[in-house]
């Protein structure tokens, strides 16, 4: 079974992102990666340069412009790296595309989508499953002392005392790199984030890992129990 695990940077208000940089890894059943892209979007990166000075990390757009004149990064239409993900889709079979909080990544593709083609097409993904990494997280880990020890170790609390659920503090956590840094692109995300799912699904439990269970009431019993372990 091969999995696809996508990241995406965006621009623009959380409530209509857009897509500027596009990233995910094909995994086999034992999460080797097998196959992986790589978009710079230029439809947005090149074509919307307000809206990109929005972007929460515009402080990293120098070096896109470094890696792209130097070739590291390749730059491509949205319709192109949309062509090329369906075309490994269709390679490998895949089923199921996950993302850490699927809702933000799923709304952001279906929002770009939306506005490049005017309305026309309105869904990213069809015919494929899309579920959450983050939702997977919160089942098998998150609600753990061991979590809670090393996300207060590692300082993943939040100034209002709540314990933050990233990609960051979960890799932490499940590799034990405790000074690892989110790099905040997409490639290098979704690498990640394969790991921390392949390290949820080798726990061997029941996982509901629909996006809408990021929202549910879970995270507020992992707060409350964190709370209760913590002060």
């Amino acid at each position: 079974m091969f999995r696809l695990i996508i990241d995406t940077e965006t621009c623009g208000s959380l409530d209509r992102p857009l897509v500027y940089d596009f990233g995910g890894v094909v995994v086999d059943s034992d999460f080797n990666i097998v196959d992986s892209f790589d978009y710079v979007i230029r439809d947005i990166f090149f074509e919307r340069r307000a809206q990109m000075e929005t972007a929460y990390y515009a402080n990293k757009l120098p070096s896109y412009f470094m890696d792209i004149a130097s070739g590291i990064r390749k730059v491509v239409s949205f319709k192109t790296a949309t062509d090329n993900v369906n075309n490994l889709i269709s390679k490998y079979n895949i089923s199921e595309v996950w993302a850490y909080n699927a809702i933000f990544d799923t709304k952001a593709l279906n929002n770009t989508i939306s506005v490049l083609s005017n309305g026309f097409v309105n869904t990213y993904f069809n015919g494929v499953t899309v579920k959450c990494i983050m939702a997977a997280f919160k089942q098998v880990a998150a609600n753990s002392r061991n979590y809670f020890k090393c996300a207060i170790a590692n300082g993943q609390v939040s100034n209002s005392g709540n314990i933050r659920l990233t990609a960051e503090s979960a890799y932490q956590y499940f590799s034990g790199e405790n000074d690892f840094v989110e790099a905040h692109t997409a490639l290098a995300d979704a690498e990640i984030e394969a790991f921390i799912l392949s390290r949820c699904i080798r726990r061997k439990r029941k996982i509901d890992a629909t996006p809408r269970t990021v929202n549910a009431g879970n995270y507020y019993d992992i707060q409350k129990h964190f709370k209760e372990y913590y002060f």
